[in-house]
Parts: C-alpha cells; sequence; structure tokens
C-alpha cells in the first residue's frame, strides 16, 4: 500500500505544492526528458520519453519510474506539467508489479490488482468513483466470483449497497466500518429464503442474525430476536406456522406453541374446527329443496319413471354432498359453484345410461359408477382435510 501510495501522490494525483519539485531536462533529438526528486527520503528518478512542448513533458508518451525502496513501474498515455513541475497522468494506464490503474479526463476510475495485496486477491478490480487512491463509489469485482455495487467509507471499506454472491445469494444494506461486514438490511438466501434486520460479528469475521424478520420457503415467518451464534437460534420473538396455522412464541429461547383459532359471529375465539352458520344452512336447504323441485317437475312429464327416479337419487346426494362442503369451507360462492360443476357431471352421466352403450368392452353404466366413486372420495378428503385443518 504504501508503493502504491507514493506512486499516486508523485504521478497520478500530483497537485501544486510549495515544496517545487527540479525541472526536467529535456531532449528535444530524442524527445526524452529526465528528472530526479525525493519524496518521503526516499529519491524517485523519472524519464520520459514521447511528445514535448516549451521543453516539457507535454502530451503522449511514456514515463519510467524508478526509486531506491520499491523499484520500477511505468505509466503510458497522455501527460501534462502542472504547477511547481509536477506531471500528471492525464488519460492512460499506470501498470506496476501488483497493479493496473487506468486514469481517463485525469480522473481514476479503474483499479486492477495483479497479484495478492493489502488484503486485495489477485484479478480484483475496482471501478467507479476515486478519492486520491480509494474508491469512494462503484464496483469491486473479487477473483472468487463475488462483487459489490455502492458507497465505501475513506478507509475503502464497503459502506452501504448491494453484495452479490457467487451462489445467487444477495445482501441489500449497510456495512461495519471497521470490518465491512453486513450490518442492517436484507439478505436473500440461495433458496429464497429472506432475513431482514440487524447482524452482528463473531471475532473470526462471520456475520450472524440478531434482531429481525426471518421469512422461510415454507411460508413460515419468524419475527424477532436471535441468540449471537451463527446458526440461527431464535431468542424472544413470534414464530408464524403457515401451513399448520397457529404461532411459536419464544421468550429467552423456551417455546411456547398456540395453536389456530377460528372466530363465531360474535368474532370470539373458539376451539371448534367447524361452526354452524346462517348461511351455511341456507345453502343446505336450497341444495336440497331445488334439486327436488326441479325432479318433480320432471317426473310428470317424463314416461320413463325407473330411470328418472334412479336419477333424483343420485342428483339429490350429489347436491348434499356440496351443501357440506359450503358448509365446511364457509363460503356460499364455492357451494354453488361446486354444485352446478356436479350437477352437469351427473346429467351427462345420466344421459349417457339412459342410451346403455359400451366403451372398449366395459358397460357405461360401470364407467358412471366409477366416476361417482371418485367424486365421492374427492369430496370425502375435502371434509376430512377441513375437518383436521390438513389443508
Amino acid at each position: 500500500m504504501k508503493k502504491l501510495l507514493l506512486i499516486l501522490i508523485i504521478v497520478i494525483f500530483s497537485t501544486s505544492s510549495s515544496n517545487a519539485a527540479p525541472p526536467y531536462e529535456c531532449n528535444l533529438k530524442e524527445n526524452k526528458c529526465l528528472q530526479t526528486r525525493v519524496v518521503n527520503d526516499i529519491e524517485i528518478k523519472y524519464e520520459y520519453i514521447g511528445q514535448i512542448k516549451n521543453d516539457k513533458p507535454d502530451g503522449k508518451g511514456k514515463l519510467n519510474i524508478s526509486d531506491t525502496k520499491f523499484g520500477k513501474s511505468f505509466a503510458e498515455g497522455t501527460f501534462k506539467i502542472i504547477e511547481n513541475n509536477f506531471i500528471k497522468l492525464i488519460d492512460g494506464q499506470l501498470y506496476d508489479d501488483t497493479f493496473i490503474l487506468y486514469r481517463k479526463n485525469g480522473e481514476t476510475y479503474k483499479l486492477v490488482y495483479l497479484k495478492d495485496k493489502e488484503g486485495q486477491k489477485k484479478g480484483t478490480i475496482l471501478e467507479g468513483t476515486f478519492k486520491q487512491f480509494i474508491l469512494i463509489k462503484g464496483s469491486v469485482a473479487h477473483s472468487n466470483g463475488h462483487k459489490f455495487i455502492g458507497e465505501f467509507y475513506d478507509n475503502g471499506l464497503m459502506k452501504e449497497g448491494t453484495y452479490l454472491y457467487l451462489d445467487r445469494q444477495k445482501f441489500t444494506g449497510t456495512f461495519d466500518k471497521d470490518r465491512g461486514l453486513p450490518q442492517k438490511g436484507l439478505m436473500i438466501f440461495t433458496n429464497g429464503e429472506t432475513y431482514s434486520g440487524t447482524f452482528g460479528a463473531e471475532s473470526s469475521g462471520k456475520a450472524y442474525k440478531i434482531n429481525g424478520i426471518f421469512t422461510f420457503k415454507s411460508g413460515d415467518r419468524y419475527e424477532g430476536s436471535f441468540f449471537p451464534q451463527i446458526e440461527p437460534k431464535y431468542k424472544n420473538g413470534t414464530y408464524y406456522h403457515f401451513k399448520e396455522g397457529g404461532i411459536s412464541v419464544f421468550t429467552e429461547g423456551v417455546k411456547q406453541y398456540f395453536p389456530p383459532e377460528r372466530k363465531v359471529n360474535n368474532n370470539q375465539p373458539s376451539k371448534t374446527p367447524v361452526v354452524a352458520d346462517w348461511e351455511y344452512i341456507v345453502v343446505l336447504i336450497a341444495a336440497i329443496s331445488l334439486p327436488l323441485f326441479i325432479v318433480y317437475k320432471l317426473y310428470q312429464k317424463v314416461k320413463d319413471k325407473k330411470n328418472l327416479h334412479k336419477f333424483s337419487k343420485y342428483f339429490i346426494f350429489i347436491t348434499v354432498v356440496v351443501a357440506v362442503i359450503g358448509f365446511l369451507t364457509g363460503s356460499i360462492s364455492k357451494a354453488v359453484e361446486s354444485w352446478f360443476s356436479l350437477f352437469m357431471i351427473g346429467a351427462a352421466i345420466y344421459w349417457i345410461e339412459t342410451k346403455d352403450p359400451v366403451v372398449l368392452g366395459i358397460p357405461i353404466k360401470d364407467i358412471s359408477r366409477l366416476l361417482y366413486t371418485i367424486i365421492i372420495l374427492v369430496v370425502g378428503w375435502q371434509i376430512f382435510c377441513r375437518i383436521f385443518q390438513l389443508c
């Protein structure tokens, strides 16, 4: 870092200073200029080869830099002499054995590390807005595939933004100034689960959850605090069970489960899983009386009394079952919708049965009985599922 800082000060970010550097000695025939100066007790030699104007480096060229402590480096591009004989790289690149730095319009916009150096791994790329040699806003693409986009503290660590992991995990929020670890924000895990809240960190540098909302892939959700460890352990909060319903309340890690509750008309909780209501009774009466009325009218006109009697039994049975569905689900619309659907199925089967056809050697009556059995099983499962709250 000391070498990078020294090079940036003397070449990239040179500014006017009361301590003027000695003038360049230029050879116009060779298009070469030389300068030697001392910075922080280090003797530095400059050799510029390129365009010269007014006996000074000015324009496109190459600048070779060597010193008595850090060795050699060079820069290529467009140069300009500013006040007190300091040279500045306007557009181009600065090459060193550990990094390549890119400049445009007098500003640094990219830094690529060629070797592991000062906490940065080989292949790490910094792009964005720099203040001196520190990236303050932009992106850092690490060699392991991770990437950060956002703002940085003046010490170069992440401040606020989005960190993208190679496995598609993502964190968006703020980071700790001392270690650059997640502090507060939203973490989206690879499996789709999310955590929104605050973070702490172990001495090893691993972050853990402190207080927030953790949403599971199943739909379950926990809201509250966690014990300070990597694997989440609930401390004080509420766990909401999505499928089975109910909640679990944690107090200093001790769990207490509360089953789901249903409400009756007076809005008071009740432990009874199924509660009768006036609208369910209306559905039940309508579902029985309407088909009986229709069957009675048909009975007066149709000569085939035997088949009509058979159909009426099926029809009444189906409508009663549908009424029970409405009773259990608590929805008139669901009951009516199911009633019409099953009525159409029953009517179609009855019409086919009266023709006595055979399909693939199987009498249609046997097929119709199978379909009625399937309907009964489906309806039965719905009743069982609602009573025992399995769905």
